[in-house]
């Protein structure tokens, strides 16, 4: 896919790994933008066609589901949640935050890519990224 005709993806976590991990996942397929904390998803969301954010539950200094209203307020945007944390008390709290999507970390590559494939829509022309998860 070229890269003018490739979404835009944030993800926001503190870890550093996560972000690589991710860029180098899903690169082919997307522009990945990072971001370590709700102000610097703030901004990026403000400077650039970001089109999914996937968002780490549990950040540093604040929990990734008080961001989730702050976040739609600058763009109603798809959030896929990710968590090493999984419980049933952030299940619910992610329903009641209405997150798009949640998956378990680390994700299966294949569960990654049919999530976003469901919440990033489709750009003209080319190949579907439904196409593409079918190849790798």
């Amino acid at each position: 896919m070229a890269p003018a005709s490739r979404p835009h993806v944030l993800v926001v976590d503190d870890d550093p790994s996560i972000h690589e991990a991710l860029a180098a996942a899903l690169g082919h397929l997307y522009v990945v933008h990072a971001a370590a904390t709700g102000d610097e998803a703030c901004a990026i969301l403000g400077s650039q066609p970001i089109a999914a954010i996937i968002l780490d539950a549990i950040l540093r200094d604040e929990h990734g589901l008080d961001l989730v209203e702050r976040f739609r307020a600058l763009a109603p945007l798809p959030i896929l949640l990710l968590t090493g944390h999984s419980s049933e008390d952030l299940a619910i709290r992610a329903l009641r935050a209405k997150v798009d999507d949640y998956l378990k970390k680390p994700p299966a590559l294949t569960e990654l890519y049919a999530a976003l494939a469901r919440l990033v829509p489709r750009t003209g022309g080319g190949q579907g990224i439904e196409v593409l998860i079918d190849k790798n």
